[in-house]
């Protein structure tokens, strides 16, 4: 932007030198020096970076040597050049406003010191300004559709990841139950079907106490704690910042409670490293199997050993 404003600055200075010089106006020297200041005048002003502050300054220096130039000259036309400026000026009607008063100054100076009778320049500045506004207008609308097409695309970014999420889910759902059913069918024995289920789940360990049996599998990633059962009292639960996790070294916890008849059969324990979203779902189904898998289980080594 500062490029800019000097770029603006510098084609009114060469247009107002060449008007002293084409016209051969008097002082066109000391006037051309008076520009050169003018420009780097601006350069002060805006150096190192533009301010708000600053294009209020930049006005008031514009429309005080574009006046003086004026008066000095008698050239009217010159007060044209104070239409780039407006182009500092389209951001709000706030900025409109404060242009069109301090332009009014060395136009109203144009056509004092031709005696009302050149009045040309007006529909040309008037002209430029409508002309910059409605470009202004095209932009801004631009501006808001290309805004809402973003908006709309990161919509549709978000819905996928969420679709994506979920057929996760429902992948990793359908792996639980697949698992499950080998489980069931004697494809998979119990601790293989621990690591299985460890991977499924991406977890970083899987624990599970046989209170039938009296005795503890677990995965490589965790440890058989028996601190960890005297705070499992629900079917599911989740752990964060417990003495559960303390004792697994996890930032997350999934214990499931397996009962039969109000007799507890057994608990797996799940953990992860990080939180993760929820599966409650996932362990609803996990809890079932288990329920009906130590049943039949139960049941069946009850017969043999009766018989």
């Amino acid at each position: 932007m500062i490029i800019y404003h000097i770029l603006v600055r510098l084609f009114i200075t060469t247009g107002v030198t060449a008007a002293l010089y084409i016209g051969n106006i008097e002082y066109k020297t000391a006037l051309t020096i008076l520009s050169v200041v003018y420009l780097f005048l601006h350069i002060l002003i805006n150096f190192p970076e533009e301010k708000d502050i600053s294009k209020y300054i930049s006005l008031t220096v514009d429309v005080s040597f574009l006046t003086f130039m004026i008066y000095m000259t008698a050239l009217p036309y010159l007060a044209v050049f104070i239409l780039p400026v407006f182009s500092d000026f389209l951001h709000n009607k706030k900025d409109i406003l404060l242009y069109t008063l301090l332009g009014t100054i060395p136009v109203g100076t144009s056509l004092y010191i031709s005696n009302f009778s050149e009045f040309l320049f007006i529909p040309l500045i008037l002209g430029g300004m409508a002309g910059m506004i409605k470009l202004r207008q095209i932009f801004i609308q631009k501006e808001r559709y290309f805004r809402q097409q973003k908006d709309e695309m990161e919509n549709l970014y978000l819905k996928n990841i969420a679709y994506e999420e979920k057929l996760d889910q429902y992948a990793r759902l359908f792996s639980v139950i697949e698992s499950l059913q080998k489980l069931k069918d004697g494809k998979l024995f119990f601790q293989g079907w621990l690591y299985e289920l460890d991977e499924i789940l991406s977890a970083d360990g899987v624990a599970f106490f046989d209170f039938n049996e009296r005795k503890c599998i677990s995965t490589s990633g965790i440890k058989c704690e028996k601190e960890i059962l005297k705070y499992v009292t629900d079917p599911i639960q989740e752990f964060k910042e417990s003495p559960v996790n303390e004792l697994l070294g996890s930032e997350y916890v999934v214990t499931l409670l397996i009962e039969n008849n109000e007799t507890i059969s057994g608990v797996l324990i799940i953990a992860y490293r990080f939180k993760i979203e929820k599966r409650e779902e996932i362990y609803r189904i996990i809890l079932d199997y288990l329920r009906c898998y130590l049943k039949e289980k139960h049941q069946y080594f009850n017969l043999t050993a009766s018989s």
